[in-house]
């Protein structure tokens, strides 16, 4: 982000637009562009980079004028300030409703303007430091590898456990039954929020999500119908991701097992990727296929994926150093087998992090989690309870 405010000076008046720019141009901070006298058929924004500020003084075609600004997505649109008369009181309404900051009177106080435009200016700054969001994506090398209990339950560690404001996102538009593993059922679908995201700001997508009780907030999928994954715009569900990183600071997004437009978009835009496999030959033989995708045709790099071996079983025929070295792979996360647990689960809707707080599995998932973010929580449990579970891990 740019240090200077970026501030799109426009209207019809040429004297107040160039009193205005005479006020701005002087103050380091500010990288002002005026128009004035602008044709009505012209745009009000030209090229592609959007101003951070919008200061329009409007004039007798003021309907006009606000309806060209509510056609910028909510998401995309910049700061705005009016500069108007005391009364177009319609004119207020409308300027409040396309999200202007403030309604300033014409002839203009020059003190309040540059009142007004400085809060903007430390508002602007405050959001663009506000948070960094990551993206997760999760998804099975082989299908029925545990993806979706993963990607369940280091979202809810995020969010219960480690205190980060996060989203978790179904993409399985055909068969996702995310919200189950909560005992929830969605009201709206993902699919319900993509029609209409482009007029979506992040506090109407929050009426498309379900609030769950550990804090985190969920994108669920209702496979009611058939939906084919080119059905799917890939630019609005572009728009929906990035309104979800804009709002949280983690966002896990559960993929399903397949390479298309959908997966491609949330896989490209991932900070982290976990491909969850298990210790079969077929699931190792699809884990190389997947990795070679990933890295040869989408140019993700390695730095990016995290190997996830679940239900880990130390016995089995199939090494870890087998795993490590048929997929080139300096060290795989191991999920230990616990499928009682892992099944009961599922079956009543509550997170491992509630049900089987003190097992093995919590514990490891917890640290899975607390890697990924390089955050680690205070620790509430006793010195004998951290003893015990590292004996059982070394077992």
């Amino acid at each position: 982000m740019s240090d200077k405010l970026k501030i799109l000076l426009s209207g019809k008046s040429v004297q107040l637009t160039a009193q205005v720019e005479s006020l701005l141009n002087p103050i380091p901070g500010y990288d002002v562009t005026a128009q004035s006298n602008r044709d009505s058929n012209s745009p009000l924004i030209t090229g592609s980079t959007m101003p951070d500020l919008i200061i329009l003084a409007i004039s007798e075609d003021w309907r006009d004028e606000l309806n060209e600004l509510a056609e910028i997505p909510g998401h995309h649109r910049p700061f705005v300030l009016i500069i108007g008369s005391d009364d177009q009181r319609d004119a207020m309404r409308m300027a409040m409703r396309v999200g202007a900051k403030d309604f300033l009177s014409n002839p203009v106080n020059e003190q309040e303007l540059l009142d007004a435009v400085k809060t903007i200016c430390h508002e602007r700054n405050l959001l663009g430091n506000k948070r960094t969001s990551k993206m997760t994506v999760v998804m099975n090398a082989k299908g029925g590898s545990g993806a979706t209990m993963l990607a369940c339950n280091i979202a809810t560690i995020m969010s219960q456990h480690l205190k980060s404001s996060t989203a978790l996102v179904d993409l399985d538009v055909q068969f996702g039954s995310l919200p189950l593993y909560f005992d929830m059922m969605p009201d709206h679908s993902i699919l319900e929020a993509l029609d209409i995201i482009g007029s979506l700001d992040p506090v109407g997508l929050d009426g498309f999500m379900m609030q769950h009780q550990s804090g985190l907030r969920i994108l669920g999928s209702r496979p009611e119908k058939v939906v084919l994954s080119d059905e799917v715009a890939v630019d609005r569900l572009g728009l929906l991701l990035d309104m979800l990183q804009q709002d949280n600071d983690e966002v896990v997004v559960d993929v399903p097992r397949q390479i298309d437009h959908i997966t491609t978009t949330a896989l490209e835009r991932a900070d982290r990727i976990i491909i969850v496999t298990q210790q079969t030959l077929t699931h190792i033989r699809d884990t190389v296929r997947l990795l070679g995708i990933l890295k040869d045709e989408l140019l993700i790099p390695d730095d990016r994926i995290q190997l996830v071996v679940n239900r880990y079983d130390k016995a089995s025929v199939v090494t870890i150093d087998d795993i490590n070295k048929t997929l080139q792979a300096d060290s795989a996360f191991l999920i230990p087998n616990d499928y009682k647990n892992v099944m009961q689960s599922e079956n009543i809707g509550i997170p491992l992090n509630e049900y089987a707080k003190n097992s093995l599995i919590t514990s490891t998932l917890i640290e899975l989690t607390e890697q990924l973010l390089g955050k680690v929580a205070e620790q509430k449990d006793n010195l004998f309870l951290r003893v015990i579970t590292n004996l059982a891990r070394s077992k």
